[in-house]
């Protein structure tokens, strides 16, 4: 295959047409006319993660979206590996909720991903935008993203980053799941690798707390991530706000405020946003069947009822404390997020708190809180604030203290 490329220099005047194994070190533009068989038109994305155009695709004779690593990403290695991991599942997953993965290759020393074009607007924009969903077409919304979710789970893979800014609406407003930089085989080695070094990947605001903690890939955990984006949808704000920290520790000692409208909604909340996993419908097909079941039972008429309007809110951005990735693409006029890349606590804190999750009781240390005997629920809430307050540095004050392990 040949790259076409035109350069523009420094001063904008005049252009060169150079293949795609020279040298283009020291231009400030660079446009693309041809990858292969496919025909560029324009950009229709552009972030952190590289340039994604709409390109017609001579051979099928269809317009595809086609994504490529710019010369600022491609020399970072997060952005490879996130950008490899999704060419690994070209032609995984077949389902209209689910943006194909069409081909993959490489021209000259460019790379990209050919996949099919989604136009909308993401859902984060959408509950932001009025007139407001109505609580009816906002349940239909989640019911279909999890039932394109399902075809993962089936297929062995878990999304990880399941949230509103990776479902695309069409025009019909049916959704579509974007962005699988971040998928990984059910129970995989490297899961069990990040879960041992005690870091983990993803969005923290909507990550369940064993996948804050590193733990291997698991449904259970993008059912998390469903629950979380159906109550920012019908509250206005997701159940937890707050820096990595903060949410490991609200997320591990509380349950979620509970949402207050219709009843069989608010049971199913309560299920998937369960801290224990194995309390919480155990796939994304469970937790589809039982919002339908529950859009079928409720009293209230929901096509009456409107959304609140979200409103934007900090720390969306997708974080990696141990596995190259990158944030999702930002606004054309912000600078992309920086991705952290730090362990959140130690691995022995880790692994206690990762125990109470399971539901196995871990022998208690021996001091807790110094001074004071405590039950078993008191002790087991001390031991996770005082894990938080481990990975702050703010130990080693007051009368608060863990040991040993």
């Amino acid at each position: 295959m040949s790259l076409g490329r035109i350069v523009l220099d420094q001063s904008g005047s005049g252009a060169l047409e150079i293949s795609g194994e020279d040298d283009v070190r020291g231009v400030d533009k660079l446009v693309v006319e041809r990858v292969g068989p496919y025909a560029l038109d324009e950009v229709v994305g552009r972030g952190s993660s590289g340039v994604v155009w709409r390109a017609f695709d001579e051979v099928s004779e269809e317009v595809v979206a086609l994504k490529m690593l710019d010369e600022a990403t491609a020399s970072d290695p997060m952005a490879r590996a996130r950008f490899a991991r999704e060419c690994e599942l070209v032609g995984a997953f077949k389902h209209p909720g689910l943006v194909r993965l069409r081909a993959t290759g490489s021209a000259g020393t460019v790379r990209y991903l050919v996949m099919d074009l989604a136009l909308g607007a993401t859902l984060q924009k959408r509950l932001g935008q009025t007139p407001p969903l109505t609580v009816a077409a906002g349940l239909e919304i989640v019911e279909r993203a999890a039932e394109a979710i399902s075809a993962m789970h089936a297929g062995g893979w878990v999304h990880r980053d399941v949230k509103p800014a990776n479902i695309i609406l069409g025009e019909d407003e049916r959704p579509r799941l974007l962005d699988y930089g971040l998928a990984a085989r059910m129970g995989t080695e490297s899961g069990a690798r990040l879960t041992r070094a005690g870091f983990f990947v993803g969005t923290p605001l909507y990550l369940a707390p064993e996948q804050l903690l590193g733990a291997p890939p698991a449904p259970t955990m993008d059912v998390y991530a469903l629950g979380v984006t159906l109550y920012e949808m019908l509250v206005g704000r997701p159940p937890f706000i707050g820096d990595t920290e903060g949410l490991l520790t609200s997320k591990a000692t509380q349950d979620a405020p509970d949402y207050r409208g219709p009843a069989p909604v608010r049971e199913l909340l309560r299920a998937a946003l369960a801290r224990r996993p194995g309390k919480r419908p155990q796939d994304a097909a469970a937790f589809g069947e039982a919002l339908a079941e529950a859009r079928e039972t409720a009293d209230e008429a929901l096509d009456d009822i409107l959304l609140p309007t979200v409103q934007p809110h900090p720390d969306q951005a997708t974080v990696s404390t141990g596995e190259p990735s990158l944030p999702p693409d930002p606004p054309s006029d912000q600078p992309a997020p920086v991705s952290e890349a730090r362990p959140i606590m130690s691995s022995a804190v880790r692994m206690r708190i990762a125990a109470y999750l399971d539901g196995r009781r871990p022998p208690p240390p021996r001091s807790v809180f110094a001074g004071s005997r405590r039950d078993e629920a008191t002790w087991a809430v001390g031991l996770l604030a005082a894990a938080a307050a481990s990975a702050l540095g703010a130990l080693g004050s007051g009368n608060l203290l863990v040991g040993p392990f």
